[in-house]
C-alpha cells in the first residue's frame, strides 16, 4: 500500500468518536520550554501569519522585513502575499544551510526583522549560527519545523518561535502547533504574550471541514494503488482556493490525541522505510543520520538522470519544493535551490508504508540499474583456523561465538556440525561466518550466532548482498532452515536489510551488552568510570587482598565449581560447564582467570576469553565477603588494565540484562562502555 500521506487506522477513527476534544491537550511532545505558550492552527501558514501580525502589533511596525530561505515552498508565500507583507529571500548552500557570509552582507543594506530557519525533511539545520546571527542584528528568530516529527537536538530551545505541521506527519486532516518562547529582553511597554493572545483572538474562529479528508483517506485504504498514485508534477497554486479557516478541527485533535502515544513507533517506521528505499543508492555515509525523515531523498548527479525517474508513469516520485516566482526568475542570482530541486527526487516513507511497498519503490530505481551494489559478486570459501583467527583479529571488535574454539566446542560437546566461510565481494574478503548445522528429518537446521563478522566497516549495500547470499544458500530449496542472530546493531538500516530480504523476526529477546575501547589511556578509562563505581573501586583497593591471574587448571576448576553451584543456588541456566571445559582444554591460552585472595583463600573470581583484538567477560563469582569489599569492581578494573597491556583493543562486558538481572546490569553499566543492542533472532526457509 503506497500513499503520499499517512493513512488513519479505522480503529483510530472509531475511537475518536468517543473522545471529548475540549478535554484534550496535545502540546507535551513538542514543548521544550516550560515558559512557552502555544496555539493550535489548521496549517502552518496561519502560524507564520500570526508571527508577522504579532511583530507588527508589538513593535508598531506595519512593514516588517521578513527573510525566508530561497529553498522554500510557494504555497505559504502565495498566501502571505495576499497581506502585502515585505518578503525577502536569503541564499542557501547545497547542504541547505543558510549562506551566512552572503546573509551578513545582505543584512547591511536590508536587515531582517523576522528570520525563518527551516529544518528541511526532518533534519536539524544550523541553529547555533542562526541564533548568533539573529542576536547580532536584533531580529526575531523563527524555526520552521514543519517537517519535524518531534523536537530533538537543539530544535525549539533558543528561537523566539517554533512551529510544527503535525498534519504532514500524522494521519490527521489538519493541525499545526505554534510555540512562542518569550525572551527576557526589552520588548517595549507591551507584553509579548498578551499581544500574541490578542492577535490569535482576532483571527476568525473557524476550522476546516474534515469530511473531504475522511472520504479521501477511506477510499485510499480500500482502492488499488493505481487509483491513488496521482501527483501534480508542476503545481500552480490557486490562492483563491485557500480557505481562511485558521484553527485545528475537533476530529484532528482527537486523532492526534490517539496517535501521539505512537510517536516513537512512527519514528522507527519512517527510519526503517527510508533506509530500505535508499540502501545501495545514496551515499552510505548519509544512511545513519540521527533524524526522522519527512520524505526519503534520493540524490542524482544531474537533473537529466533525476528527470528520467521522475517522469515515469505512476512512479509516485516527488520533487520539492514548488518555488515562488521570484526564485525561478532568470534575474534571481542564486541558482543552487533550482539545482538542488532538479537533482533530487523524493519517495513517501511515512508510517503507513509497509515493506512490500518499500520493495516496489526500490524497483523503480532498479529499473534503470542505478543500484550501486548490483554489480557485486558475492562468493564463499571454506576457511582454516589460522585464517579465521587472522580475519577476526583484523575485524577488531568481534564476539567469541564466531571463534574457532567455540564452534569446535559446540561440535564436540553438543554434536553440531560446523561450517566456516570466508565471504568475498569481487574476490575481496569482506566477512567470515561460522555456521552450526544439525540434520533433523533430512532437513539441515542451520544456526549463525552473532555472525557474520565483517572484516572492516562495510556499507549497507554490501551487507544486503551478503545476507541475500546467505538466504540463497540456506533455504528449503537446499533442504535447510536458517536461524540467524546477526552481529547487527539494532538500528533502522539493519532492520531494513533483514525485512527487505524477507527474513522473519522470531521472539522479542535481543542481546544487549557494553564494550569498552581500550585504545584510550588508563587515566581516561578510570576517569570515565561511573562516579559511584569508581568510589567503590577506590575502597576495594584499600583492603588487604591479593590478586592473581593466569590460566592454571587450579584456578579454572575452582571457578567452574563456584559457577556450577551458583547456577543451582540462583536457578539460572548459563552456558554449560562441559562447553567451557572443552574450550579450556583445546584453547587454554585464550582463557584468563582473575582471582582475589583474602587470608590465603580465594573469595572472588572472573573468567575472560580472548578472540582477536577483543576480550569477553564469561563467568564471575563473588563471595559475601567479596561483595562487601566491592571485589568485582576490583577484578574488572584489573582485567581492563591487563587486557590493555596485552594489546587487546576491546573489552566486552559479556551481556547486560536490565529486566531479569538489573543489579548485575547496573554494575556492568558503571564501567561506562559503549552500550549496544543487536537486532534479535531471525529465520529464513
Amino acid at each position: 500500500m503506497i500513499t503520499l500521506n499517512p493513512l488513519p487506522k479505522f480503529s483510530h477513527l472509531i475511537k475518536s468518536l468517543f473522545i471529548r476534544s475540549d478535554l484534550i491537550n496535545n502540546d507535551k511532545p513538542w514543548i521544550r520550554n516550560n515558559r512557552s505558550v502555544q496555539f493550535w492552527f489548521s496549517k502552518s501558514r496561519f502560524s507564520i501569519l500570526t508571527i508577522i501580525k504579532w511583530y507588527e502589533k508589538l513593535y508598531d511596525n506595519p512593514k516588517p522585513i521578513i527573510w525566508f530561505p530561497d529553498y522554500f515552498c510557494n504555497e505559504p508565500i502565495a498566501f502571505l502575499k495576499e497581506f502585502d507583507f515585505t518578503l525577502n529571500f536569503y541564499p542557501v548552500m547545497e547542504n541547505l544551510n543558510p549562506n551566512w557570509d552572503l546573509c551578513e552582507t545582505l543584512a547591511i543594506s536590508k536587515k531582517p526583522d523576522i528570520f525563518f530557519l527551516v529544518h528541511y525533511f526532518g533534519e536539524c539545520n544550523d541553529i547555533g549560527k542562526a541564533k548568533s546571527f539573529c542576536d547580532d542584528i536584533g531580529c526575531i528568530f523563527v524555526e520552521d519545523a514543519a517537517h519535524v516529527l518531534e523536537p530533538f537536538s537543539e530544535i525549539g530551545k533558543f528561537s523566539d518561535f517554533t512551529f510544527f505541521s503535525q498534519h504532514k506527519l500524522f494521519a490527521i486532516p489538519d493541525g499545526a502547533l505554534l510555540i512562542h518562547n518569550p525572551k527576557l529582553k526589552n520588548l517595549g511597554e507591551k507584553n509579548s504574550i498578551e499581544v500574541l493572545n490578542e492577535v490569535v483572538e482576532a483571527l476568525p474562529n473557524n476550522s476546516p471541514s474534515s469530511i473531504k479528508w475522511l472520504i479521501k483517506r477511506s477510499l485510499q485504504k480500500i482502492l488499488p494503488d493505481f487509483l491513488r498514485l496521482k501527483k501534480n508534477k508542476d503545481q500552480i497554486l490557486n490562492t483563491a482556493k485557500i480557505k481562511y479557516s485558521p484553527f485545528q478541527s475537533k476530529l484532528s485533535k482527537r486523532l492526534l490525541h490517539i496517535q501521539k502515544k505512537y510517536v516513537s513507533d512512527y519514528a522507527n517506521l519512517r527510519k526503517r522505510n527510508a533506509s530500505g528505499i535508499t540502501i545501495g543508492f545514496n551515499d552510505p555515509n548519509q544512511a545513519l543520520k540521527d533524524y526522522v525523515p519527512y520524505m526519503t531523498k534520493v540524490e542524482f548527479n544531474n537533473s537529466n538522470e533525476a528527470e528520467k525517474y521522475y517522469s515515469q508513469k505512476g512512479s509516485l516520485l516527488m520533487k520539492w519544493p514548488d518555488f515562488p516566482n521570484e526564485i525561478i526568475s532568470e534575474l534571481y542570482t542564486n541558482k543552487i535551490p533550482i539545482q538542488v530541486r532538479n537533482n533530487r527526487i523524493f519517495f513517501p516513507s511515512h508510517q503507513s508504508i509497509n515493506m512490500n511497498s518499500v520493495r516496489r519503490m526500490r524497483k523503480i530505481l532498479n529499473n534503470n540499474k542505478n543500484e550501486k551494489y548490483s554489480k557485486l559478486k558475492i562468493s564463499s570459501y571454506n576457511i582454516n583456523k589460522k585464517d579465521l583467527d587472522n580475519y577476526i583479529s583484523e575485524a577488531g571488535w568481534s564476539n567469541y561465538l564466531q571463534s574457532w574454539v567455540y564452534g569446535n566446542a559446540k561440535q564436540e560437546v553438543q554434536g553440531w556440525q560446523v561450517k566456516r566461510l570466508l565471504i568475498k565481494s569481487d574476490k575481496t574478503p569482506i566477512a567470515v561466518c561460522q555456521i552450526l548445522i544439525k540434520v533433523i528429518a533430512g532437513v539441515k537446521i542451520c544456526r549463525i550466532n552473532r555472525g557474520p563478522i565483517f572484516i572492516s566497516n562495510q556499507d549497507s549495500a554490501i551487507k544486503l548482498n551478503v545476507f541475500q547470499f546467505l538466504k540463497s544458500k540456506y533455504n528449503l530449496l537446499h533442504r535447510s532452515i536458517l536461524f540467524i542472530n546477526p552481529e547487527f546493531e539494532n538500528n533502522s538500516e539493519n532492520i531494513s536489510i533483514m525485512k527487505l530480504l524477507k527474513y522473519r523476526l522470531i521472539g522479542k529477546t535481543k542481546w544487549n551488552s557494553s564494550v569498552l575501547d581500550l585504545q584510550d589511556s588508563v587515566e581516561n578509562l578510570r576517569k570515565n568510570l561511573n562516579g559511584k563505581w569508581r568510589n567503590q573501586l577506590k575502597k576495594s583497593e584499600t583492603f588487604n587482598i591479593k590478586m592473581e591471574y593466569g590460566n592454571s587448571e587450579n584456578s579454572y576448576y575452582w571457578l567452574m565449581g563456584q559457577y556450577k553451584k551458583l547456577m543451582i543456588d540462583k536457578s539460572f541456566k548459563g552456558p554449560s560447564v562441559e562447553l567451557y571445559n572443552n574450550i579450556f582444554i583445546n584453547e587454554q591460552k585464550s582463557i584468563t582467570i582473575f582471582r582475589v585472595f583474602h587470608d590465603g583463600k580465594p573469595v572472588a573470581g572472573q573468567m575472560y576469553i580472548k578472540h582477536g583484538k577483543t576480550s569477553t567477560y564469561l563467568v564471575g563469582y563473588n563471595s559475601e565477603f567479596g561483595r562487601k569489599m566491592y571485589l568485582h569492581n576490583y577484578l574488572i578494573w584489573n582485567a581492563i588494565i591487563v587486557m590493555k597491556s596485552e594489546n587487546i583493543s576491546w573489552f566486552d562486558l559479556g551481556g547486560i540484562d536490565i529486566i531479569n538481572n538489573p543489579g548485575v546490569a547496573k554494575f556492568k553499566l558503571g564501567v561506562e562502555g559503549k552500550k549496544f543492542s543487536l537486532i534479535g533472532d531471525w529465520i529464513n526457509w
